[in-house]
């Protein structure tokens, strides 16, 4: 029995060394940069090269697979000889996501995965793919005479070294907050002098404008010397301040404007209003770490792989099944269950499901262990195509009924009525969706009001209908 076409692609890449990547539909190759790979998946838009039917022969997807990998290499020794010839300094992360650094100090980045394959894939011009890679970023354009004797090039120069920031790191808590706060308050205060200097020139009032003070100030006070270690900031347009978590993904907002705030300080005091708050931070600190502890142990205990993404953390044995938010929405979640860690389980993830049950059993227990899972990439989910309906005589006759109705209904409504002076909608030369009487029909409908619209006013000048 003869070799598939999808193992005979999986020989292809064993015999370049390269480790596939295996899809119910199809495989992916990596390139030999390692950026990006290529995708050959049977009826999926998001193939890199498009099958509509399995290939009896694989030597033109090869021929084209290795084109492209050649052309992705010219590509890339232009990118990386620009930034080099831009005095900007890269680090190249197996991911496609470079950070490049520039002489300034400033930072960016670039992807030079899927997107870098898309472009070669549309255009055979490499000047105008790398023109329309380079647009939208912080990298000048090639003019032609760079870009031919970039063209020329076999290897780029090796790479400018990183520069180390050698900055000393600074971490705010709440008294530097409210030492913010008082700056803020003393450049309200300047800024309502309407330009009197001499009320600009007694340091010492300055400084005792810009001196916490007040029942809130106590508060936020009393709160740093129960967590002085932890991070805060201040949200400058809004007044609110934010407590860092410790997993770093999200933070602990304080509206001081808020009623909660306002009334727990008039009911309990400034210093049993700061205990209260900070009991609140606590838990929703350590219920969080307890969390995300949770859903990496209940990968390991299914055997499965966990994947660190952007916004999320995707779970799954070889696809992303689960997709968890780690940031604000998981602290939404606790907050909706009151700070509970199983009702956050129940509001995130799917009910009955295996991953979910893993996790319900994980957080129930008083003691856990420290997960050792790392992140490893995972496979987009791919979403079956759904059975389409064959379109019997049967079939056909409702799809006209439904449509007849929907375009009565349609030509009977104002909106309806107004597509006629539309002409990206309705153009009489050459459109059959609405005949003459159609119009009239609708416009007549139009003549019953006080006021007539417009609309049919022109459709009876159209159709030289005397009314």
């Amino acid at each position: 029995m003869s070799a598939t076409w999808i193992q005979q692609l999986l020989a292809f890449a064993e015999s370049r060394g390269r480790t596939p990547w295996q899809a119910p539909n199809g495989i992916g190759i990596d390139f030999v940069d390692g950026y990006d790979a290529c995708w050959f998946l049977l009826n999926e838009v998001t193939s890199t090269i498009p099958l509509s039917e399995e290939p009896n022969d694989i030597e033109p997807l090869i021929r084209e697979f290795l084109d492209l990998e050649t052309r992705r290499q010219q590509a890339l020794t232009i990118i990386r000889q620009a930034l080099i010839d831009q005095h900007i300094a890269t680090r190249r992360e197996k991911s496609g996501d470079w950070s490049i650094q520039f002489k300034g100090g400033s930072y960016s980045s670039i992807s030079v995965g899927a997107r870098l394959t898309w472009l070669l894939r549309q255009n055979p011009s490499m000047e105008k793919v790398i023109a329309s890679f380079l647009e939208g970023t912080c990298i000048r354009k090639l003019y032609a005479a760079r870009m031919k004797r970039y063209l020329e090039l076999k290897t780029a120069d090796a790479d400018l070294p990183w520069q180390d920031d050698t900055a000393v790191e600074y971490k705010s808590n709440l008294a530097s907050v409210l030492g913010w706060m008082g700056v803020c308050k003393l450049i309200k205060k300047i800024g309502d002098t309407d330009g009197d200097e001499t009320q600009l020139t007694d340091v010492m009032a300055m400084a005792r404008e810009a001196k916490p003070k007040g029942r809130v100030a106590e508060m936020l006070l009393a709160m740093n010397e129960l967590i002085p270690d932890v991070e805060a900031s201040l949200e400058i347009t809004t007044g609110n301040i934010d407590l860092q978590f410790d997993d770093g993904f999200d933070s602990f907002e304080i509206d001081l404007r808020s009623r909660k705030v306002v009334e727990l300080i008039k009911q309990e005091g400034p210093r049993e209003a700061a205990s209260a708050l900070v009991d609140d931070y606590r838990l929703f600190n350590s219920q969080r770490s307890r969390l995300l502890n949770v859903f990496k142990l209940a990968a390991q205990k299914m055997s499965w792989k966990w994947e660190s993404g952007h916004q999320h953390w995707y779970f799954g044995a070889s696809l992303r099944e689960v997709a968890i938010p780690f940031g604000e929405e998981l602290t939404k979640a606790l907050k909706s269950s009151s700070g509970d860690a199983a009702g956050a389980i129940k509001v995130l993830l799917t009910p009955g499901a295996a991953f979910t049950q893993a996790c319900l059993e994980l957080i129930s227990q008083e003691t856990l262990d420290a997960p050792t899972i790392s992140s490893t990439p995972l496979l987009p989910y791919i979403v079956q195509a759904p059975k389409l309906v064959s379109l019997t005589p049967d079939v056909v006759s409702k799809m006209d009924a439904f449509h007849q109705r929907s375009l009565s209904d349609h030509l009977a409504s104002d909106r309806g009525l107004y597509c006629y002076l539309d002409r990206l909608r309705y153009e009489p030369r050459t459109d059959t969706w609405a005949k003459a009487e159609d119009w009239l029909l609708s416009a007549s409908r139009g003549l019953t009001g006080e006021y007539v619209p417009h609309a049919a006013l022109l459709v009876l000048l159209d159709n030289d209908d005397a009314r």
